[in-house]
């Protein structure tokens, strides 16, 4: 008999992309029965009506099944926040394999089969991850993101390696490792895997694209709230402690944030480190606090990257205040990305990455 695959999406009021979302799910084909459960926060902008449209289809015989079957469920009614929305459609499934799906995102045709056929061939594997596509508000293209082939615990300690809706898992690993931290608003995800991890799973990269993730202005990911940096330190002093790529992140962070917002880098990073410091024990704030002074300088030097390319007299202004400050930073690799931006040129540099394979340090 075919195993279940339980998908889950939360949403609320996403009118405008749910539906692309459901079409993506509702059409895998494939050898497995297919549960898909939609928890709504109750919308009130049409969403509802467009999950309800769909619920009839199946019942009526009009949607064509390609899979061995379709159980599909939804709940629409006010809750607390998106975590616990996540772990009420977790709490409702009763799949083998599970994964979750934003209200927005969508998957290609083929993801959940070739998920399952990983699967059914490791079943030594909990996990399947892969390749992530970005696109636009419209389904335009605009970037793509491999995977890391080889996952480990130390690829999460500047931030999250996964992308969400890349990741798949067996039902055994959520009876052992729990539910989602509710406490987390923003980085539920990056505490759950680091969590998984910790728990014994076993990852398996399966090299292809496996999701569309949508990139918007006002997504919940964009970077426009504290909170977003706040849970990822928070998660970062769990699972690693007091270490110095806390202060090297908290200054990223705060670049990261002030770009979103326009804020100065000074302001964005006090707002995010005191927001972080009130999350964690008291005893342990004062030793933290110290270990955080100095995290404007990578700030300035993010905020150099930035700038490197749109505002080069300004660029400058940051990376002579690190130079003031501290010299040495320019001799890291963070310091000589920099340099390299600042020299080069956007076309120039990018082309001289592309030649050495490299990655940007930012």
């Amino acid at each position: 008999m075919a195993e279940r695959f339980s998908v889950v999406t939360i949403s609320f009021n996403q009118c405008n992309f749910v539906e692309r979302t459901i079409r993506s799910v509702l059409s895998q084909a494939g050898d497995f029965l297919l549960e898909y459960l939609i928890v709504d926060g109750g919308s009130t902008d049409g969403s509802v009506e467009i999950i309800k449209k769909y619920e009839k289809f199946i019942v009526a015989g009009k949607w064509p099944i390609n899979c061995s079957g379709i159980e599909y469920r939804w709940v629409s009614e006010p809750d607390p926040g998106p975590t616990a929305a996540l772990n009420k459609g977790l709490k409702m499934c009763r799949g083998e394999f599970i994964s979750l799906l934003n209200s927005d995102d969508m998957y290609p045709a083929g993801t959940l089969m070739a998920v399952v056929s990983v699967f059914r061939n490791h079943p030594e594997v909990d996990v399947v991850y892969g390749k992530t596509i970005f696109v636009d508000e419209n389904d335009r293209v605009i970037g793509n993101r491999d995977g890391v082939p080889l996952l480990r615990r130390h690829h999460f300690l500047r931030d999250n390696a996964l992308v969400q809706p890349e990741v798949f898992w067996r039902r055994r690993v959520m009876e052992k490792a729990g539910l989602f931290d509710e406490a987390l608003a923003y980085s539920n995800d990056y505490e759950y895997w680091l969590r998984l991890i910790d728990c014994g799973a076993r990852f398996f990269y399966l090299p292809r694209a496996l999701v569309y993730f949508r990139v918007r202005p006002d997504a919940r990911s964009s970077g426009l709230h504290p909170g977003r940096f706040i849970d990822s330190l928070t998660v970062q002093y769990r699972y690693f402690g007091i270490g110095r790529y806390l202060k090297v992140n908290l200054g990223e962070y705060a670049a990261e944030f002030s770009e979103k917002t326009h804020l100065p880098v000074t302001e964005a990073l006090k707002v995010i480190r005191e927001g972080f410091l009130k999350r964690l024990p008291v005893e342990a704030r004062s030793a933290v606090s110290l270990l955080l002074q100095k995290s404007l300088l990578y700030g300035f030097l993010k905020k150099a990257a930035y700038l490197s390319f749109k505002d080069r007299a300004q660029a400058i202004t940051f990376l002579k205040a690190v130079l003031k400050k501290a010299p040495w930073l320019l001799f890291t690799r963070r310091g000589f990305s920099v340099l390299l931006r600042l020299t080069m040129g956007k076309t120039f540099y990018r082309r001289m990455r592309r030649i050495l394979g490299g990655g940007d340090v930012f």
